[in-house]
């Protein structure tokens, strides 16, 4: 995604007498779950109330400005699948969901299509297989 759009939704807040410049909360809650699904491939506890709490109609305008709707919707079914006890947190995203969607994100998204060049350069490297191998195998964290 394109960090530097964030800037755009940055405000001061206190935190212990001191003011910090921190995202707006609806933000963070697509961050979360465009990480959880595009780089980790894992939803956990946190990203589920993260999206639970902040997520609203402004988080939905701005996923589908930076072409990561399909992750922000998959957050959404997600929370509804554990609150209806489907599945537990950490939650594993199948390999062809994440294959389909992460495809998707480099298809529509010419930020994405740029910077894949960069993973597929990675992917070749000893670092890389092990990264890799590690994200298609691992159960949790």
């Amino acid at each position: 995604m394109n960090g530097q759009k964030f800037l755009d939704y940055v405000s001061v807040k206190e935190f212990n007498g001191i003011k910090i410049g921190t995202l707006e909360s609806h933000v963070e809650a697509l961050i979360s779950a465009a990480h959880a699904v595009y780089k980790e491939r894992i939803y956990t506890l946190n990203d589920y109330f993260t999206v639970k709490a902040w997520a609203t109609g402004e988080t939905f305008k701005l996923a589908k400005e930076l072409k990561c709707i399909s992750a922000l919707e998959l957050a959404i079914k997600l929370n509804d699948a554990i609150e209806n006890g489907l599945v537990e947190a950490p939650c594993k995203i199948p390999l062809y969901t994440w294959t389909k969607l992460l495809a998707q994100k480099i298809l529509r998204d010419p930020l994405a299509r740029s910077t894949s060049k960069n993973l597929g350069k990675t992917l070749v490297t000893k670092r890389g297989i092990k990264l890799l191998k590690s994200k298609l195998t691992r159960e949790s964290y």
